[in-house]
């Protein structure tokens, strides 16, 4: 057999045959599959500790079906985080978080936003954050709005170094929520549990 034909394959069509499996199977966005390639030549780099920070957490996650049993739809749901903070010398992390998520199925919208607190514990670009939501309201396609929620999330990561100031990692991410109201009925609604992987993206200075 020809020499040719043991050759190993090419990186590129390996990483591109991986990227468009991800975004055929709607698992997960292509921007987060994207960073999971990158990570490999980020390996040296450890992202900065200590200081003022500010980053962006996202996912995105989009589904479409048809058929006379699964019926026809277009599903996407985005998730999107903002933290702000300050690291510690000693790694000890103190900040505020915002959260939003959006899930929308045939042109009808669930809403939520919430903010809260975060203290968490970072050491050479690894971290973990924990945050208490005080405030969280959710929207329902139906008219119906959530509201007096409060909850919790726990974040575990890691963030390489871009540049000297500009930080991408990846992160694992896990949130619970408690709604108090529906419109204006008192009733007990509940998020149990909400885990996900997000795309860090953001700035030290």
């Amino acid at each position: 057999m020809p020499a040719s034909s043991t050759r190993q394959p090419n990186l590129n069509y390996v990483l591109n045959s991986g990227l468009m499996s991800a975004l055929k199977s709607g698992l997960i966005s292509g921007l987060v599959f994207g960073a999971i390639s990158l990570l490999p030549t980020l390996s040296h780099a450890q992202a900065s500790d200590g200081g003022f920070m500010i980053g962006l957490s996202a996912m995105k996650f989009d589904s479409s079906t048809d058929g006379p049993n699964l019926g026809t739809t277009e599903s996407s749901t985005t998730v999107l985080n903002i933290k702000a903070g300050y690291t510690m010398s000693s790694g000890l992390y103190f900040g505020g978080i915002y959260d939003s998520r959006t899930d929308e199925t045939n042109g009808a919208k669930d809403e939520r936003t919430g903010y809260g607190g975060t203290i968490g514990y970072h050491n050479q670009g690894w971290f973990i954050d924990g945050s208490y939501f005080i405030s969280s309201t959710y929207k329902l396609s139906s008219g119906t709005e959530l509201t007096e929620g409060s909850g919790y999330g726990i974040d575990l990561g890691k963030n390489f170094d871009l540049t000297s100031n500009i930080y991408l990692g990846l992160q694992i991410s896990y949130k619970s929520f408690t709604y108090n109201k529906a419109g204006s009925v008192t009733a007990t609604n509940k998020i149990k549990s909400e885990l996900m992987p997000m795309l860090n993206l953001g700035v030290n200075f």
